[in-house]
């Protein structure tokens, strides 16, 4: 009785699909977990789009809490000079919101990274008027191509208006 049971126990479970039994086998991978990418550290697509997004709403709260805090507990422009809050002074409460802007505008760019192959696909149907395109490879490379060139005009345009309220800046000691 013991050699029954033993086989039984080696045996593939059964499952019935539409009254008919049939073996369900185990999946067996040739790689171990970390080489399938499933590490420790994965997290699904859906996981990484959920944190990234508390991400950029919890930044954003700070950047408008910041704004808030230098707008209305700190006196107005050069009078705010000598006060602090927490041991921080207006300029350190300004570098604050700066590091939180250039946060959020990092993870924006994920954000943008990480959603581009739909991006580009709701503009090209736009674009052809509502038409349906046949299907597109996922790692189109002029899509990768239209974006980085987007990414340097818009840094490009960034740096420009930088430079143009740089050159036309008025100094009260002229």
């Amino acid at each position: 009785m013991t050699d029954h049971v033993t086989q039984r126990a080696e045996l593939p479970p059964r499952s019935r699909i539409s009254g008919v039994d049939v073996d369900v086998l185990p999946v067996r991978h040739s790689s171990p977990p970390a080489a399938r990418g499933r590490g420790w550290w994965f997290l699904s697509i859906t996981a990484t789009n959920f944190w990234l997004d508390a991400l950029l709403l919890a930044l954003f709260l700070g950047q408008f809490w910041v704004s808030l805090v230098l707008r209305f507990a700190f006196p107005p422009g050069p009078a705010a000079g000598g006060w602090t809050l927490w041991g921080y002074g207006y300029t350190g409460w300004t570098s604050l919101r700066f590091g939180l802007t250039c946060a959020f505008g990092a993870a924006v760019v994920l954000h943008l990274m990480l959603h581009w192959n739909w991006i580009c696909s709701v503009v090209g149907k736009w674009l052809r008027g509502g038409k349906p395109k046949g299907p597109v490879a996922k790692d189109d490379p002029t899509r990768t191509i239209w974006g980085v060139i987007l990414l340097i005009g818009v840094l490009g345009a960034l740096g420009i208006l930088l430079g143009l309220a740089k050159m036309t800046m008025v100094s009260p000691y002229q």
